[in-house]
């Protein structure tokens, strides 16, 4: 996993990749457990070219989301990396 961005003032944003894994295929596979994510370049084309990426996976958290939903989020992120590695 590799996230994108300075962390020192990080917010609930959070950009990435995973190494071997198209972001496009990520993000249907986390649909089919109803998890929404956004992918592509996100308007910000500048971040794209700085870190060599045509588009990455992005996830937001808000005061709405639960300590369990995000507990799911990872445990699906986790099947999806092993079955697409």
């Amino acid at each position: 996993l590799k996230m994108y961005g300075v962390f020192k003032n990080q917010t609930s944003i959070i950009s990435f990749n995973i190494d071997g894994v198209h972001f496009n295929d990520l993000a249907m596979l986390l649909d089919k457990k109803n998890i929404a994510i956004r992918t592509g370049h996100h308007c910000a084309q500048p971040f794209m070219k700085f870190f060599n990426i045509s588009g990455n996976a992005r996830i937001s958290f808000g005061i709405y989301n639960t300590k369990g939903e995000i507990d799911y989020f990872i445990e699906t992120l986790n099947e999806i990396i092993k079955i697409l590695k």
